[in-house]
């Protein structure tokens, strides 16, 4: 892990653990995006946050029922050569496939289930799908 933070860090001219004061990159801070949350880190923290990541995943994966859990996606698997660009938009591609969940009526992604059920009571797409009211009964169960 301090190796692919140290050429993120080489790679964008800042120095490992230096942080905001040591060397910017002209728009700031380098950062990477988390294939687990999407959330831009930077780079230098990176490895500190994919293991918190793991951990929050893990701890909220075990409160929902064995048939609703999902497995942690798989980090994106670049070569050494790859630059901060690469890996962030293999990273952006990670978390948008696996991890957001997707509107049943229209295709829209959102960043948890919860948020998606609130969108699906206003998507028009939705709400004209049948057997809506099958899938909202058995997300009420679900939760049960």
């Amino acid at each position: 892990m301090h190796e692919f933070e140290e050429k993120m860090a080489t790679e964008a001219g800042v120095g490992v653990g230096q942080g905001k004061g040591g060397g910017k990159a002209p728009g700031g801070p380098s950062s990477i995006c988390c294939y687990i949350c999407g959330k831009q880190t930077l780079v230098t923290s990176y490895s500190q946050h994919e293991k918190a990541c793991i951990e929050k995943w893990e701890k909220a994966e075990a409160q929902k029922p064995v048939s609703q859990r999902r497995p942690l996606p798989q980090k994106p698997g670049l070569g050494t050569g790859a630059s901060l660009e690469d890996r962030n938009a293999a990273a952006q591609g990670v978390y948008e496939q696996e991890m957001m969940v997707p509107c049943s009526g229209c295709g829209r992604r959102f960043k948890d289930e919860a948020t998606m059920i609130k969108h699906q009571k206003g998507c028009t797409a939705y709400a004209s799908s049948p057997g809506k009211e099958e899938k909202r009964r058995m997300h009420e169960f679900e939760e049960k």
